[in-house]
């Protein structure tokens, strides 16, 4: 049957498969009941339009080709995980390393030769990159270095010309760091970059200059702000000229009783007035002597005897002191 079948799909006849299902009801038709031939029957008509409608819309190659999708999606997804696993194992690596070398640096016996110290220290700096004092690098390496060799070693390694490192004085307080600027090459030469520095310092003095343009043109602004709108002036120049007849009529109710005043009362008032203040002066002076003679006494301060008398001082009480003296007018003739 496989056979015959395959000579039906190299062929492309139709025939042929009319006369397979023909043979298969005759063949089921001799054998059994009647009930199951044509149950048989039915079946092998079915076989046969299914063999049909397949030589008519071949597709021997879907199969192949969701094969060959799945293997293809199959292999990526092996590929990325292999990549992956390929990735953490590089990473795991470089943070085994990186701690590998900070152990060997912090780790180990002490040092205690000033030439060993220099090269520890040399390295650790280099490996972190970043500013210490020395009691931060005596507590990071663990104390292998004692403060007196590690002193005597970051002294050593600032002091020669053209050190690696670097010590900051910030107060009573150093830092020591590597040199930055070892190592770093420059795209330009040396005429370039002075012409550069001149541009940046001129472009420093007109950054300057516009600085205080802007704040100057900031305070007009707000002289500007300040001032009263066109439609609040009616309003301000009805206040004013009530204020000024207000004035006017006081000024003209004092000149009117300043005419019709005694020219003996501000005499009177003047000799009263000086009088009270001659009074007030001695009165002050009295008291002041007799407290300080009774501090004297006592073997006291006048400011903590005052005190506790509850006696104030024209300071702490708040009083400027007598008014002037006045002098009496002229008597006119």
């Amino acid at each position: 049957m496989a056979k015959r079948k395959k000579d039906n799909e190299e062929d492309g006849s139709e025939e042929d498969s009319f006369d397979l299902a023909a043979s298969s009801q005759s063949s089921l038709s001799l054998s059994g009941s009647d009930s199951e031939s044509e149950k048989k029957a039915g079946k092998s008509k079915k076989i046969a339009a299914v063999v049909h409608q397949e030589k008519k819309n071949p597709q021997k190659d879907v199969p192949k080709t969701a094969n060959t999708k799945s293997s293809s999606t199959k292999g990526s997804s092996v590929d990325n995980a292999i990549k992956k696993e390929s990735s953490n194992t590089a990473k795991s690596t470089i943070i085994s390393a990186a701690t590998t070398s900070q152990d060997l640096l912090t780790g180990g016996g002490p040092v205690t030769t000033e030439l060993a110290a220099k090269k520890l220290l040399l390295q650790y700096l280099k490996s972190q990159n970043r500013p210490y004092s020395a009691i931060q690098l005596h507590d990071n390496l663990h104390g292998r270095i004692p403060k007196s060799v590690l002193e005597r070693s970051l002294a050593s390694l600032t002091s020669t010309e053209g050190a690696e490192i670097v010590c900051k004085e910030y107060g009573k307080s150093k830092i020591y760091f590597v040199d930055q600027n070892i190592g770093v090459s420059s795209d330009f030469t040396a005429e370039e970059l002075e012409q550069l520095e001149e541009e940046n310092e001129g472009l420093k003095q007109t950054l300057a200059k516009l600085s205080g343009d802007e704040k100057q043109l900031h305070l007009q602004l707000q002289e500007l702000e300040a001032q009263p709108s066109d439609a609040d002036l009616p309003r301000l120049l009805a206040s004013l000229e009530a204020t000024l007849q207000e004035k006017r009529g006081r000024l003209a109710t004092l000149s009117g009783q300043a005419a019709t005043q005694d020219p003996r009362g501000l005499e009177t008032v003047i000799r009263v007035h000086n009088f009270h203040r001659t009074a007030l002066l001695a009165r002050k002076l009295q008291c002041m002597e007799a407290v300080e003679a009774l501090s004297e006494g006592l073997g006291r301060k006048t400011k903590d005897l005052m005190a506790e008398l509850c006696l104030d001082s024209d300071q702490d009480a708040g009083w400027p002191g007598p008014p002037p003296a006045l002098a009496v007018p002229a008597q006119r003739r």
